[in-house]
């Protein structure tokens, strides 16, 4: 019987530590995901700020969200952008 259960003691540790193992590493993959997300984000928000500034000097409309908005300053003497969403061709 102690044999028997033994074996089954093993088995389920071995079950045990995969389990963790496993966990571990979903929540690396994940963090490392998680971390590429937010670099694109600072270089997409970088990019942003600089049409801003770059229409504010020369004014010009640009595209914001993958093409979904338009926006464009307004003649004013106060540094104020409206924006409309994009009409879809199809």
């Amino acid at each position: 019987m102690n044999k028997h259960f033994d074996n089954h003691m093993i088995i389920l540790v071995i079950l045990l530590f995969a389990i963790l193992f496993g966990y571990a590493l979903r929540m690396r993959h994940e963090t490392k995901i998680q971390e590429s997300y937010q670099s694109q984000a600072e270089k997409y928000l970088a990019a942003l700020e600089e049409e801003f500034y770059s229409a504010l000097d020369k004014p010009h409309t640009f595209h914001i969200f993958y093409g979904q908005f338009e926006i464009y300053p307004v003649k004013s003497p106060e540094r104020r952008f409206h924006y409309r969403r994009v009409k879809d061709d199809y």
